[in-house]
């Protein structure tokens, strides 16, 4: 049937109304279910959307040192890794590509609210029943794609979306989103946003007055708000409704609760707050309804601005809220799935208005994001959104500043992504008229008040009598900056002491500078935590900078936290000067006397018997009222909309907290003003019985253009000018001008309340508005500009620090100093431009016009006439910028308000600027990226800039014409990232690999699509699709080029770059060698075949090119760092030709010279002496003697563990265990370098040799470091190579002399390291007899035994070291006694390294001692102390090091080797000084200032210390209490327990107490393939099969009502409740949880402590990771498993096997391989499975069979392995089942 559309205009007193036009009704059609394949080539070019991920990095071992260098590189998902708990400042872009992140697919079809046979909410059983069914078919419809989405990600989905939107969430890697946005029926992909809280009476600056809620009875009634927030806690006394609220409530607690019965969540609170449901965790229970800090309590703030109706008074006080929590309890932010799914039960509730006061940043503007598509679907079934535009100010400076460093006008957008919908009111915020403050006094030993109403911000929890006692104040001293005394400030906290001294600090207020270094530990929690162990009363902490006082985390007072305060950076400086001023004398003017205490100096600067006052509420004038605020975010949209709308009241609003009044600030604030305002506009056109279009799609643009006309446009009168409409939108709402007004005035060309001129170029431009006279009488009308035409003025602020970007610096004559900057990645490039910080400011445009084309407009009731307006620009104005401002239509009629439109506009070629940023080696880049780079960001092939700089000597940027690659494993980088900085918008940017000749695709590597400027990656590993076999290959080597194109985001123009990338996979070699004496020393030259990428040249931040030569084990590296060293060299021409070092000539031979060199070309080919060569040295006759001379010198053989040569002679060489030089690093082992052996206490001996080309003998002998001789040897050489064993001390040297005593080599000096040649024992039959023991084996370990009456050992033994000198004897099994774990404590050096000490004893009571001394023997005999074996189990469970989803159904305590529960480690350690460097004794450091006289001993210089050790391990069971020596066994395997196994049922023995009430098992700890089944095959915790997930565990008897919130919403459910049995154990079984699955979920319970109950709350999560497929065999009695494996015996006398089970449910594209036999494959689309086996057979999904024949006595193995048919190819443990026929 078709209708006639029609559209009436209806006039009413009093409002501004538009009818709704008819709408045609559609036909709905559903689709079958169908699997869902890949797209065609032509359906991926239609509508997908790839964000901007960056792509994985794959790290190879040679990288993992480099991977720490580039941290923090920002993506998307930043603010997701935030709320997993992880730290993204702090991970590389390998690791955050690598986790996963929760995604939306947003879906093609329509969603159920699209469909017309869908009904609108009316609270009613059966349009409620035909929402949900229409919803659930949409859902169904989604099958195929999520089955798709699934396999792809190896995840399950996590929630499914059907009404307002069609969308599915699942956890992905970024790296997937490619292979996700090309499933059939997927439109968009998205990375879920994370959104924060965009955090006196000023509802009269809306015109919400007493006088107007009297007259018109605006109070909300009848009218519901969903407050989408952080939770509402409905028994605050000013939550409530009147009489008159209650009769006209629009949801009834029976409509809720028949809501709640469709939807199996949620509950009815009030009739002020009728529905409340917690989004985030899905629990129901009041505690987890309402904030409990997390957020600052701003959705209860929220929800009094709406509605409070007591001391506060809301700005509808009479409205119901929807108490719709999206944030949760237990971690930050709110997911787009909680938002979505409280939009869309908004909306079914009937929901008026939505609050939305909440924001993240804008990283994709795209109207399918689904919050947005939420919203516009929510807006046109008549409900209004009203989001916070979000408190990021301008986007390019920080939160709270009016400055700049935009070099494009896109880079200032910083509004709230959700707040850009179409459907949504977008609001900004102004400054209240009142500020309250928290106000602390600081009072003298006297009363006397010296600092007044101090603001601040406390922890919770401080005690009353905290603010009655007499405090001692001090300070942490005055800081040092460039060098002088900064009296303004205290010293910063520091990472180690955090301030604070230990001891000194005791029981005072300690004044501490706030570090805000994210990496020194030193957050408000940390100074709290270190505060108190350093028995400080209190930390106060002076914000770092000069800003209004931020909000801060703080912990709640206890006993690990100490109490805290925060003060402002100008309240720090008042106090500070104060507190030295009261000091007796903080400067030290009065010298103390000699002998006087340390303490007494600290008292001078001290001020005593201070105290402060409880901290109470002030208020006081805003000085700021009717500014807007700095923090509101800025618009437009980057394709030029005005956004924000509106301007609410936002800066310093006093509201509700949870049981009080608090004060917040934020956009947060400013939106619930606007939505209340929404309200009760709403109530009087019900009341009036006026249409605007409730209900429908119209009522929205009717309601925003209403605001709009009537607001009040904010003026600054600092600048002279209303602030931009970019800022504020149409201005301040007002709601007595909407009542009141009868004039519409829109954009003719799209009916928006607000003009978007958007960019031209000529002096005049022209737009025309409609002014709808919605009167009963003809009205007359002026039309002119409100206060001018304004434009944005940037002005340099000469003051301001500039903290925002690098720029050129300059000197006070404004000679350039330095003339480069680093990005990120630590790269130069070159800035080139001036430095600025620029103050903004709007401010009128002189000479420019706001003209109307008539000079009064007569507009008869119910029509509308247009009007052209023309602004004329002075021809002086520069292009591109801004002009925007306000025209004002006002009628004749005084009593009628004025109705008033913004318009704005960009004034030159919004299209102008750069797109791409230029590369960092051209002058001029802006960020400084445009190259090709490697796992760590940094340039593949760099050149040096040859530019100075303040942070290094020689600097080095990108070097685009020669970036070279190895793909295939021959060099460090394995893939190539195109890194390209996006300087604007983008609509769309395409990535492609590209042949030489600049046209041919290899590859496409990605697109992005509407993306905000920033860096995008793009990763190439190198392979290409081979287009005949449509396999993928490695390219092969040449030259290819990078191609990015990217488009602006109105498509009128597009920039491309290349980046040049030379594949070259072959490994320079060096060829036509020689070694060749010349006048100027001996030259080792050679040819080198590198054609590929070249040789590398100067790249790389100090050196440029470089040859690694080792020539008989000498090393030689040189360094070709200029051009000069090049030219020289013959490197650049592929020439080698370098001069040997003196060791290296000493060390040559006359023949047969073993010369290894390592050569890299650009690629990266070339590392570990791939060119060894055999060389004899060449010469001319007249250069034979020396030759000779050379071969009858004598050579050792330094085994490539020289450390280095001084200056007297010695070499010092690495002896002992070292890692092996001659190995590739990747393939590290270690040797025993020269043999070391220890000959007895005071020496060892080593193996030394070389050459010697001559027959007589020569000696050699060894010395102490005091010249004492040790040794004397006499060697000789058989066929010229000799070695000998010599006897060396510690500290001493070798020397080389011939027979006539004459040195003939240079001193060798042995360095030992730690860990070597030190040999123990103990006096085991002593010690088992001393102890009344035994000791036990099981396995190869040796266990002492003894009974539990024996409390410690007297262990004695011996040492035989090389110097044994001093020794600790120490147990390592220490309890700390505040993470209930088990530490080390481990013996240091001195601070001055003269000898050993040892920090010892529990936190708080740590201490220094010197561990003993050992006699000359090396004997020892030292008491140990022993743990009972219970109570070291108990430890060990206590802090979970243990198998967490055991069981616990044995007694721990029995101790055996896998687990070690009960069993003590004794470790006896003996420690030797040995050095590692030394300094000249007295002054000089290291080896640059040695001693002149040559021959003085080693003695003389001062050897640093480092630890030489031996630990001799024992392990000790001291028996529990009330068992038996006698039954023990001696003697089992590795896996017997020492005790037989008893059941235990003890709370104690468990170490449960009140801190620790329950022991649970099964949580916490993901469940993995490899723990699923436990050493006997059988399944643990977790069924895969059934989803059943089993806890098990014990609480102690004081526990009562406990709940596990997991099988149901609401706590008290039946399904949630635990039955614990009296010997405190318990079992409580998880249904429907996925085999992929991480969730948080909370444990209630009710815990009784000196007969006081409370009722508590922990915080756990299930965590199931089974992406592997698992399998389950049918067993029966003759399948004998082998322990702890996969290994199955079957003995049969059938002559047929059947080997049948199960295989994961969640997996339905699984097959199961037994022998390369496909046996069963579950649903699959894929056509190609038979390649993997056998054609598909008739089996049910789950089940597998299959029945073998069997022959007579044969043995048949069967491999049986279940894998998934998809890319990721995961497969699943293999079991191997071995069939014995034994006959009949």
């Amino acid at each position: 049937m078709n209708m006639r559309k029609r559209r009436a205009y209806l006039m009413f007193s009093g409002f501004a109304l538009i009818a709704i036009a008819g709408t045609t009704v559609g036909v709905n059609t559903y689709q079958q279910h169908r699997l869902a394949p890949y797209k065609t080539a032509k359906q991926q070019k239609v509508q997908t959307v790839v964000q901007n991920f960056p792509t994985t990095v794959v790290k190879t071992k040679a990288q993992k040192a480099d991977d720490l260098k580039t941290k923090g590189i920002e993506t998307p998902y930043d603010t997701q890794l935030t709320a997993q708990g992880k730290k993204p400042k702090e991970m590389t872009l390998a690791e955050k590509s690598d986790t996963y992140v929760k995604m939306t697919l947003s879906l093609s079809a329509e969603a159920a609210a699209q469909k017309s046979s869908t009904p609108n909410p009316d609270g009613t059983s059966a349009t409620l029943n035909r929402i949900n069914q229409a919803e659930q078919n949409v859902i169904d419809q989604q099958t195929p794609i999520k089955n798709r989405a699934e396999q792809i990600t190896g995840k399950n989905v996590l929630k499914q979306s059907g009404y307002l939107v069609n969308t599915l969430s699942i956890m992905a890697k970024p790296t997937q989103v490619k292979q996700l946005s090309t499933i059939a029926g997927v439109k968009e992909v998205h990375i879920q946003s994370v959104y924060q809280p965009a955090n006196s009476n000023d509802n009269d600056l809306a015109q919400v007055t007493d006088d107007w809620r009297s007259a018109h009875g605006g109070d909300g009634s009848g009218m519901l708000i969903a407050d989408i927030d952080s939770g509402i806690d409905y028994t605050h006394p000013d939550l409530k409704l009147t009489t008159t609220g209650s009769k006209q409530a629009k949801l009834s607690k029976d409509s809720s609760k028949l809501f709640q019965k469709f939807s199996s969540y949620g509950v009815y609170q009030s009739n002020k707050v009728p529905f409340a449901h917690n989004y985030a965790d899905n629990i129901d229970s009041q505690d987890e309804l309402k904030d409990n800090g997390i957020t600052h309590e701003h959705g209860q703030h929220v929800a009094g601005i709406l509605a409070a109706n007591g001391k506060v008074k809301g700005v509808a006080p009479e409205a119901q809220l929807l108490d719709m929590k999206v944030f949760s309890n237990h971690h930050n932010g709110a997911s787009t799935d909680s938002i979505v799914d409280a939009i869309e039960d908004s909306v079914k509730l009937g929901a008026d208005v939505l609050n939305l006061s909440l924001g993240s940043s804008l990283t994709n503007y795209s109207s399918l994001m689904p919050e947005t598509a939420a919203l516009n679907r929510a807006a046109k079934l008549g409900v209004v959104p009203v989001v916070a535009a979000s408190n990021d100010g301008r986007a390019s400076a920080e939160q709270s500043d009016l400055h700049t460093v935009a070099h494009n006008p896109e880079e200032d957008i910083s509004i709230s992504s959700m707040s850009l919908a179409d459907g949504a009111i977008s609001v900004a915020s102004m400054e209240g008229t009142q500020t309250h403050a928290l106000t602390t006094n600081f009072s003298d030993s006297a009363g006397k008040t010296f600092s007044d109403k101090v603001p601040v911000r406390v922890s919770p929890g401080i005690p009353d009598d905290f603010w009655t006692k007499k405090h001692t104040i001090k300070d942490n001293s005055v800081p040092i900056v460039d060098g002088e005394p900064n009296y303004d400030e205290t010293k910063k906290a520091d990472r180690l002491s955090k301030g604070f001294v230990k001891d000194i600090d005791s029981h005072k207020i300690k004044i501490i500078q706030y570090n805000p270094d994210p990496n020194a530990d030193t957050t408000v929690k940390d100074m709290q935590k270190a505060a108190k162990y350093n028995d400080v009363d209190m930390v106060i902490l002076i914000d770092y900078k000069d800003r209004p006082l931020p909000s801060c985390e703080f912990a709640p007072v206890d006993g690990e936290k100490a109490p805290a305060m925060l003060i402002s950076y100008q309240s720090g400086r008042q106090l500070l000067a104060k507190v030295r001023e009261l000091a007796p004398d903080y400067y030290g003017k009065d010298p103390l006397p000699e002998d006087a205490p340390a303490e007494d100096a600290y008292k001078k600067q001290e001020v005593a018997n201070a105290s402060l006052t409880v901290p109470t509420t002030t208020t006081s004038d805003n000085q700021d009222t009717g500014k807007m605020s700095t923090f509101t975010s800025w618009g437009c949209t980057p394709d030029l909309n005005l956004k924000p709308d509106v301007t609410g009241v936002g800066g310093n609003i006093w509201s509700l907290s949870n049981k009080d009044y608090a004060q917040m600030s934020g956009t947060s604030m400013a939106s619930p003003f606007v939505a209340g305002t929404v309200a009760l506009l709403k109530q009087q056109a019900n009341k009036q019985h006026v249409n605007l279009g409730q209900g429908s799609n119209k009522f929205i643009k009717n309601m925003k253009t209403l605001l709009q006309n009537t607001a009040q446009p904010v003026y600054s009168k600092d600048g002279q000018a209303y602030y931009s409409p970019r800022q504020q939108g149409a201005g301040l709402v007002q709601v007595d001008n909407a009542i009141k007004s009868h004039t519409v005035v829109t954009d003719a060309k799209d009916q928006d309340g607000a003009v978007d001129l958007k960019s031209f170029s000529g002096k005049t431009k022209t737009f025309t508005l409609n002014i709808k006279n919605v009167g009963n009488k003809a009205a007359t009308y002026s039309v002119k500009g409100l206060g001018g035409v304004a434009t944005e003025i940037r002005t340099t602020d000469a003051k301001a620090p500039n903290e925002v970007g690098i720029r050129t610096t300059y000197d006070n004559e404004g000679r350039v100093e330095d003339v480069n900057s680093l990005n990120s990645a630590g790269t130069y490039y070159l800035r080139n431009e001036q430095p600025f910080l620029d103050l903004v400011s709007e401010k009128g445009i002189a000479n420019a016009k706001v003209t109307a084309d008539q000079s009064q407009v007569i507009v008869p009731a119910g029509t509308t006439k247009a009007v052209q307006v023309t602004i004329a620009l002075p021809s002086k104005l520069a292009k591109q910028n801004w002009v925007e401002g306000y025209v004002q239509v006002k009628s004749t009629n005084g009593s009628e308000p004025a109705a008033n439109i913004p318009y704005f506009g960009y004034y030159g070629d919004w299209d102008k600027d750069t797109i791409i940023d230029k590369a960092a080696e051209e002058k001029g880049s802006i960020q400084g990226w445009g190259y090709l780079g490697n796992h760590s960001l940094k340039p593949l092939v760099s050149t040096n800039t040859g530019l100075p700089s303040n942070q290094h000597y020689v600097q080095y940027t990108s070097d685009n014409a020669d970036a070279a690659i190895s793909f295939q494993g021959s060099s460090v980088n394995n893939s190539a990232i195109d890194l390209e900085y996006m300087l604007r918008w983008t609509k769309q940017i395409d990535v492609d690999v590209l042949k030489d000749d600049k046209k041919t695709v290899v590859k496409h590597l990605a697109t992005y699509q509407k993306s905000k400027p920033g860096l995008i990656n793009t990763e190439w590993d190198g392979s290409a699709p081979d287009t005949k076999t449509g396999s993928s290959d490695k390219v092969p080597d040449g030259v290819y080029y990078i191609r990015t194109k990217a488009t602006i985001l109105d498509g009128g123009k597009s920039e491309t770059v290349y980046r040049k990338l030379t594949v070259d996979n072959v490994i320079p070699k060096a060829v036509n060698a020689h070694l060749k004496y010349q006048k100027d020393g001996v030259h080792l030259t050679a040819d080198i075949q590198e054609k590929g990428s070249g040789l590398v040249r100067l790249s790389n931040e100090y050196t440029g090119g470089d040859v690694t030569v080792r020539l008989n084990s000498i090393v030689k590296s040189e360094n070709f760092d200029t051009p000069a060293k090049e030219k020289q060299s013959g490197w650049a021409n592929n020439r080698l030709d370098i001069i040997l070092n003196q060791a290296q000539v000493d060390a040559l031979k006359k023949d047969n010279n073993k010369v290894e060199i390592t050569l890299r070309d650009r690629a990266g080919n070339g590392d570990w002496y791939e060119n060894q060569l055999k060389l004899s040295v060449e010469g001319t006759k007249t250069t034979k003697n020396k030759v000779d001379q050379l071969a009858n010198k004598l050579d050792v053989d330094y085994q490539n563990m020289e450390r280095m040569t001084d200056g007297f002679n010695r070499v010092h060489i690495l002896v002992g265990k070292q890692y092996d030089p001659n190995v590739p690093p990747i393939n590290s082992k270690y040797t025993n370098a020269f043999d070391v052996k220890v000959v007895n206490a005071n020496y060892w001996s080593l193996n030394i040799g070389g050459t010697w080309n001559q027959t007589k003998t020569f000696n050699v002998n060894s010395f102490d470091y005091n010249d004492k001789q040790i040794d004397h040897l006499q060697v000789s050489a058989t066929n010229q190579r000799w070695s000998t064993k010599i006897k060396i001390a510690k500290m001493g040297y070798i020397t080389f002399t011939d027979s006539q005593g004459k040195e003939i080599h240079q001193r060798l000096v042995p360095e030992l390291p730690s860990s070597d040649g030190i040999d123990a024992s103990i006096k085991q039959d002593t010690l088992a007899a001393q102890s009344h023991g035994k000791w036990i084996k099981r396995g190869d370990t040796e266990i002492l035994v003894v009974p539990y009456d024996t409390k410690s050992l007297n262990v004695q033994g011996v040492f035989n070291g090389h110097l044994p000198s001093q020794v600790m004897i120490y147990n390592n099994q220490v309890r700390h006694q505040y993470a209930n774990t088990i530490t080390v404590t481990k013996p240091v050096w001195s601070a001055d390294h003269t000898h050993m000490q040892v920090y010892s004893g529990q936190p708080g009571n740590e201490k220094f001692v010197d561990p003993e001394q050992l006699p000359s023997d090396g004997a020892f005999e030292k008491q140990v102390d022993l743990w009972d074996a219970q109570t070291l189990a108990n430890l060990w469970n206590a802090n979970r090091d243990w198998d967490p989803i055991q069981a616990v159904n044995n007694y721990e305590g029995a101790g055996n080797k896998n687990n070690a529960n009960g069993v003590q480690q004794v470790n006896i350690t003996e420690y030797e000084n040995e050095f590692y460097d030394m300094n000249k004794r007295f002054g000089g450091t290291g080896m640059s200032a040695l001693i002149m006289d040559k021959k003085q001993p080693l003695s003389q210089y001062e050897w640093k210390l480092d630890d030489l050790n031996n630990t001799y391990s024992f392990s000790v069971y001291r028996l529990p209490k009330g068992e038996s020596l006698s039954d023990v066994k001696d003697s089992g395997s590795d896996l017997d327990s020492i005790l037989p196994l008893k059941l235990e049922h003890s709370a104690e023995s468990l170490g449960l107490d009140d801190k620790h009430p329950i022991m649970m098992i099964g949580s916490d700890v993901a469940i993995t393939p490899s723990n699923l089944l436990d050493k006997n095959g059988a399944l643990r915790c977790y069924n895969p099969f059934t989803q059943d997930l089993t806890i098990t565990g014990y609480a102690i008897p004081t526990i009562k009502n406990l709940r596990f919130v997991l099988n149901s919403a609401n706590p008290d459910d039946k399904a949630n409740q635990v039955t614990v049995n009296p010997d405190g154990s318990f079992k409580f079984v998880a249904h429907h949880v996925g085999p992929v699955v991480e969730k948080a979920f909370v444990v209630k319970y009710d815990q009784t402590i000196n007969s006081e109950t409370t009722a508590k709350t922990q915080e756990h999560a299930l965590k199931v990771n089974l992406s592997q497929p698992a399998i389950h065999l049918d067993t029966d009695t003759h399948w004998v498993q082998r322990p702890n494996s996969h290994h199955f015996d079957v003995y049969t006398s059938n002559t047929s096997f059947t080997l049948s089970g199960q295989v994961s449910a969640y997996n339905t594209s699984v097959a199961v391989n037994v022998n390369g036999e496909n046996v069963f494959v579950g649903k699959t689309n894929w056509d190609d499975a038979s390649k993997y086996g056998t054609p598909y057979l008739g089996f049910a999904p789950e089940k597998f069979s299959k029945t073998y024949q069997l022959n007579k006595h044969e043995t048949i193995t069967y491999n049986i392995m279940p894998y998934q048919l998809t890319d990721t190819g995961n497969r699943g443990d293999t079991y191997e089942i071995v069939v014995h026929q034994v006959g009949k």
